[in-house]
């Protein structure tokens, strides 16, 4: 293919995007488009290569897959490698092994599959994942091992390729339709609802020249609507650019990063630009100035390696500094975006640029980068199973990070207990001590933290204890997808069921956001202290109606500071910091204030009583601390409790109300 200059140059209008939306996202909210446009330049410039070798008949699957991994793997290979080092020095085991466990998937592609099965609830934050950016060379990676074999196959026996590009086109972008709504994650992560982004270009490069379409054999309908497609292109080059540029800037300031409104309808947005930009050919003035320029160009040239290290630079900064410092430090992530353009143009120029089309490793370049990337692998997947080396710690430090696993929200005796299928409820585990009676823990995530402790405790007090719930205590959640009705219908049918726990994160719910310096927590909706009132006084009436005794539980307070954040870096003999941000008491209790009113005029209801206390018991004096007397973690993340936490809210709130001794 003849090389363009200004394809560089919208390479590095996607990169330029991407980074600016990744360091300041709101500058450029919707900045994330730039991989839509990246699988666009993508899907146009390996179909064409592919046509091309085949209508020039010297394709060779062999010449194809080296020339990717001659292309993908030097700059990769050297990230995955530092990644797989810094980690090491700079991550707490459980970061160190998350980690690893996507140094594995990014060596083997498999970045984008590996994220799908994280999503959820409890996932952790993007920021806190230094190779989250692979996602996308996951999918083009897959497109790139099934799309030479789909053309290699129509060619020799249905040479319409264009054809069949535009129906796998409208087929992928059903499929994407079909997901974005209820299946979000799917669609963001998985390649078939993504294919269609690489394909939408390679329609047309199916039909470069009428020589090519003469070899095709292809009709002369068609051969006459291509020529005619082919002169409106080139007269319409500045109107298509200028259409571009159009959809480019609605796309940047109106297409939302958030769970199941993207990609959709909206990516057609990136996409079309994409597809104009290109179409309008390299004379028309946009393209020509603009795109072509000398700067436009380099930066496309390095949008590879820039892409590359951008996103381990800011996300170890936010690890190592704390979400709310990282976000307070401007000029930070000023700096480290200039560090990642500094190591993109060093790795292109030192490391990419001499094994790709110098004589650097001679024959054996192919051999020794797969091998290279074979060992990285292996080293991610040691890492990760071995839960971030964590085996060769001493007994203080793995009881340390014992504590900082998020509690399992199922389990397969929850589900049969409740008489339940799978994916019913979110949160549904059962503890069986052979007793007569059944104590429930019903709420959102905080009852979930919480259920250890109090199944411990049953063991103790005589009963045994199921978990039930997400957000029960409102019944305009998602449509009701979360059911609190079906949690009323356990409740009914279960009589050993006498006493039901109801703990819920309420200042949250009113406030619609995490502690201060957290972003915004869109899921949450923003309720008024009557409307939660009213929801969950509906709720505990009908449990109380069903003839059980309903506890609301004071809910535990939320850190300024994630408690990674209060634990050094990197493996320790001694990894508690002694100089961590305090939380205090008076701040704790503002976050409170209102959600603790409500709790007194719900404790008026007959049937309910309300435990309190737990404020005092996390914060004794003017801070709360974040570990016990034993030097563990009470938390395992900003605001839910750890196995520690757990004990402790069960042993000193829970357990006097069954008469039992803390």
């Amino acid at each position: 293919m003849k090389y363009r200059p200004d394809i560089d140059g919208l390479r590095a209008v996607a990169i330029i995007l991407v980074v600016i939306f990744h360091a300041f996202p709101n500058i450029m909210p919707g900045g994330f488009i730039g991989v839509d446009i990246f699988f666009v330049i993508s899907g146009y410039l390996i179909s064409g290569v592919i046509i091309s070798s085949l209508g020039a008949e010297n394709f060779s699957f062999v010449q194809f897959y080296s020339r990717r991994v001659l292309r993908i793997f030097p700059a990769l290979a050297l990230l995955l490698a530092v990644c797989l080092g810094g980690g090491f020095f700079f991550l707490n085991p459980d970061e160190y092994m998350a980690l690893g466990k996507h140094i594995f998937g990014g060596a083997t592609f498999l970045s984008n599959i590996f994220l799908y099965g994280e999503t959820g609830y409890f996932d952790t934050a993007a920021h806190a994942k230094p190779l989250l950016n692979l996602w996308s060379l996951g999918i083009e990676e897959q497109f790139y091992i099934v799309f030479p074999l789909l053309v290699w196959f129509c060619w020799r026996y249905f040479p319409r390729l264009a054809t069949i590009f535009a129906i796998l086109c409208l087929l992928s972008f059903l499929d994407n339709l079909l997901l974005y709504k209820n299946h979000p994650n799917a669609d963001f992560y998985l390649p078939l609802s993504r294919f269609w982004e690489l394909l939408a270009r390679a329609a047309l490069q199916a039909l470069p020249s009428a020589a090519l379409r003469e070899k095709l054999k292809v009709p002369g309908r068609f051969k006459r609507s291509a020529d005619w497609l082919a002169e409106k292109l080139a007269r319409g080059g500045a109107p298509a650019a200028l259409c571009g540029c159009v959809l480019l800037f609605i796309g940047i300031f109106t297409c939302e990063n958030d769970t199941g409104n993207y990609p959709g309808y909206m990516a057609l947005l990136p996409v079309g630009a994409s597809f104009c930009l290109i179409a309008a050919g390299p004379q028309n003035a946009i393209n020509r100035k603009v795109l072509a320029n000398p700067a436009s160009v380099f930066i496309g040239k390095i949008s590879y390696t820039l892409y590359l290290w951008h996103w381990p630079l800011l996300s170890f900064a936010w690890l190592l500094l704390g979400a709310q410092a990282y976000w307070q430090a401007h000029g930070l992530r000023f700096a480290l975006v200039a560090v990642a353009f500094v190591l993109a143009t060093l790795t292109w120029r030192l490391v990419e640029e001499p094994i790709r089309h110098g004589k650097f490793l001679g024959k054996a370049k192919i051999p020794v980068l797969m091998a290279a990337m074979a060992i990285i692998a292996a080293g991610g997947l040691t890492i990760w199973l071995s839960k971030g080396f964590i085996p060769f710690l001493n007994e203080y430090n793995r009881a340390i990070y014992a504590q900082l696993n998020a509690i399992p929200a199922t389990d397969e005796a929850g589900f049969a207990y409740a008489g339940i299928k799978e994916g019913n409820l979110d949160f549904c585990r059962f503890n069986n001590a052979d007793h007569p009676e059944t104590v429930a823990v019903v709420g959102d995530s905080h009852a979930l933290s919480a259920y250890p402790g109090i199944a411990e405790l049953g063991k103790r007090a005589g009963f045994n204890t199921v978990l039930l719930g997400r957000f029960p205590v409102w019944s305009y959640y998602r449509d009701n997808t979360l059911q609190p009705g079906l949690i009323l219908d356990i409740l009914a049918a279960k009589q050993d069921i006498k006493t039901v726990f109801l703990i819920i994160r309420g200042n949250t719910y009113m406030a619609s956001n995490h502690n201060p310096g957290h972003h915004k927590h869109d899921i949450l909706p923003n309720m008024t202290e009557e409307h939660l009132y009213n929801e969950m006084a509906d709720f505990v009436k009908k449990i109380v109606g069903l003839g059980k005794k309903v506890i609301l539980v004071e809910d535990n307070p939320d850190l300024d500071i994630d408690v990674h954040e209060a634990i050094y870096p990197g493996l320790r003999l001694n990894p508690v910091r002694e100089d961590y941000p305090q939380t205090r008491r008076a701040d704790a209790l503002a976050r409170q204030k209102q959600y603790l009113a409500m709790l007194d005029k719900l404790a008026k209801i007959p049937g309910v009583t309300v435990l309190r206390g737990t404020l005092d018991a996390f914060c004794p004096g003017e801070t709360c601390p974040v570990f016990n007397k034993d030097n563990l973690p009470l938390y395992y993340d900003d605001d839910h409790l750890s196995l520690a936490g757990s004990q402790k809210l069960a042993r000193e709130i829970i357990a006097p109300y069954f008469g039992l001794n803390p």
